[in-house]
């Protein structure tokens, strides 16, 4: 299996690889970055964060301590590799689900208990340039599984 190193830079080799296509395509600038920046989102909301890992946490030690105890329910509640976390669509939306539901809980607890979870919801997704971004991030959840299944596949069909 790649390492989270691995991994990283398949992400950003695709953000490169994506925001000219993406230009192409949508004919819109705005776009283009943000299904880049998508791709390199792929990065901190790994499909892999159903597991203990430290890449955020070394590179940046407060911000990644406090990435890490956000998903800690996570990293429980998850088994590797699970298609709940690995599956392209399913594992994509979970983790952008979990994410918005920590965001409701702390916007409820500080900021105000009458926030209702779909607003935070609709709020970080509904606008055009975070699907966009959402549309990035799926591309880098695909390709993260596809390197999984091959690199396993690989080891196994090697093993024999």
């Amino acid at each position: 299996m790649p390492s989270g190193k691995a991994h990283a830079r398949d992400s950003i080799m695709l953000s490169v690889i994506v925001a000219p296509v993406a230009l192409y395509a949508t004919h819109d600038p705005l776009a283009s970055v943000a299904i880049s920046v998508g791709c390199l989102a792929g990065i901190p909301l790994s499909p892999d964060l159903d597991l203990h890992v430290r890449t955020v946490a070394e590179s940046l030690p407060i911000v990644g301590r406090v990435w890490q105890v956000i998903w800690f329910p996570y990293e429980r509640a998850i088994p590797h590799r699970s298609w709940l976390s690995h599956f392209p669509i399913v594992g994509t939306i979970g983790r952008l689900a979990y994410l918005a539901t920590v965001v409701w809980l702390v916007c409820h607890v500080i900021v105000s208990p009458s926030l209702s979870w779909l607003y935070i919801a609709e709020s970080m997704y509904a606008s055009p340039v975070a699907l966009y971004a959402i549309g990035g991030l799926l591309i880098s959840d695909s390709y993260h599984s596809l390197r999984d299944t091959l690199s396993t596949k690989g080891k196994r069909k090697w093993r024999k």
